[in-house]
C-alpha cells in the first residue's frame, strides 16, 4: 500500500530532451509504488526546450494542482 493512494493531488514531473530517460525510470518507479503523477513532458527523446515544460509544471505547482 502507498502512503500517497489518498493523495489529493499527484506529484510533478518534466525534462528536457536529456533527461527523457530518467524520467521515464522515475515513471516506472511512481506507478510501481502506487504513486499518483502528472508528467507535463518531454514525451520523447527528440531535442527539446526544458522551458517548455518546466514553465506548466511550475504553473501547476503554483496553482496547487500537483506538487514539485
Amino acid at each position: 500500500m502507498s502512503l500517497f493512494t489518498n493523495a489529493e493531488k499527484p506529484i510533478g514531473i518534466a525534462s528536457d530532451h536529456a533527461g527523457y530517460e530518467m524520467k521515464q525510470y522515475l515513471i516506472g518507479i511512481l506507478e510501481e509504488k502506487g504513486i499518483p503523477y502528472k508528467d507535463f513532458g518531454a514525451y520523447s527523446p527528440d531535442s527539446s526546450d526544458y522551458a517548455d515544460y518546466a514553465h506548466p509544471l511550475a504553473t501547476a505547482v503554483e496553482n496547487g494542482e500537483c506538487y514539485p
